[in-house]
């Protein structure tokens, strides 16, 4: 019988670009639980970087609290 890990992993916080570093944590820590490399790690690492600060760049909150999901 095999292991069995739920992949569903959330996070919620508030729409802005100084919580890069939390996003960016966040993924990698999913990442290494889940038996990423350290390669693999790297390459989380920069895909979150970049599709955070595009979606908050691209998309701008109009919301003074508004909040940013993040699921892995």
């Amino acid at each position: 019988m095999g292991i069995h890990i739920d992949s569903n992993f959330s996070l919620k916080l508030p729409y802005r670009t100084e919580l890069l570093n939390v996003v960016t944590s966040f993924v990698i820590e999913i990442g290494q639980a889940l038996g990423a490399n350290e390669q693999e790690t790297r390459h989380l690492r920069l895909a979150a970087e970049e599709v955070f600060l595009y979606i908050i760049e691209a998309f701008p909150s109009s919301e003074k609290n508004a909040v940013f999901y993040l699921r892995c």
